[in-house]
């Protein structure tokens, strides 16, 4: 709610959340609640042709460009960093030599990389 308040305003976010108010699809699309507007009937198309083409590009960079949206929206900047510091060192060795070396109560080896 506090999301679309900053986005929308108070005033549509009111009348939709007290007042069970439904938008129409124009509202929606000038408001920037939806970025298309289809037919009737072809949205789940529509959607699983946009899920195939999001599939199709690097899990990864789609991931980095999603935090950094959500961080240009405004959304908490300390948790997408945090995110962002965790899918990395998820890539490197120096996660599986800690993590194993956990395992063999051992002191890690790690090497940058």
């Amino acid at each position: 709610t506090q999301r679309a308040v900053r986005r929308f305003g108070v005033q549509t976010v009111r009348r939709m959340a007290i007042g069970g108010e439904v938008l129409l699809a124009s509202e929606a699309l000038a408001l920037g609640v939806v970025d298309r507007v289809v037919e009737t009937g072809k949205a789940l198309a529509e959607a699983k042709a946009w899920a195939e083409k999001i599939a199709e590009r690097g899990p990864l960079a789609t991931e980095a460009a999603k935090l950094m949206i959500a961080v240009a929206e405004g959304e908490d900047s300390a948790a997408a960093t945090e995110a962002l510091a965790s899918a990395f060192i998820a890539l490197t060795g120096d996660l599986k030599a800690g993590v194993g070396a956990f395992k063999a109560k051992q002191k890690p080896a790690f090497s940058r990389s």
